[in-house]
């Protein structure tokens, strides 16, 4: 069992440098050892994510307890958090379809600018799954080139956001990018 979880552990520290080694040579800002050195919570990251490895192995025994999945549940946003601070969230027609459900997409706590862009018609709309994701359900609903230079809207999140995110009425393709503004700690 413990076995499994280092296993598990690795893929997850390997899937982060990944990500954020893509990030970086897409953004050129963003790289493991920027990431890890960066503050989160009054730690530095890297002896945060060391800390969380630990609390989780001294709890591997008894997967159930509350302490447990709550450290999981800490580890999977602040992977998110790492993840969305590098990347920023970008969808676009040519990945995810003309009228895509795509999600669900943890959204980090803090405040996003949304900008959907496309020549044509479009409406986005956010479907809270968990969590605190502000009062917006419609985000977007453009005629014919009122979004060819970008629509943009702000976005308030909490914590434990997690949605969902729908395309209709779309008539060419669209791009919709999330930036982060200002993540909580």
């Amino acid at each position: 069992m413990k076995t499994r979880f280092f296993v598990f552990v690795g893929v997850l520290v390997a899937a982060m440098a990944m990500a954020t080694s893509a990030a970086a040579q897409d953004a050129g800002a963003c790289s493991v050892d920027d990431v890890l050195n960066t503050e989160y919570q009054g730690m530095v990251q890297r002896d945060w994510l060391q800390s969380v490895i630990v609390t989780l192995n001294a709890n591997i025994d008894d997967a159930d307890t509350p302490n447990f999945l709550s450290t999981a549940r800490e580890l999977r946003r602040i992977l998110a958090r790492l993840d969305a601070n590098c990347r920023g969230l970008h969808f676009t027609s040519e990945t995810e379809g003309m009228q895509p459900v795509i999600g669900p997409i943890f959204i980090p706590s803090g405040i996003w600018r949304a900008t959907f862009k496309t020549e044509g018609y479009g409406s986005v709309k956010l479907e809270t799954l968990e969590g605190n994701c502000g009062n917006e359900t419609l985000l977007f609903n453009m005629f014919e080139g009122r979004a060819s230079d970008g629509a943009q809207k702000i976005v308030k999140t909490g914590m434990g956001c997690q949605i969902l995110i729908s395309l209709g009425n779309t008539t060419k393709p669209w791009d919709i990018i999330f930036e982060s503004i200002k993540l909580d700690d």
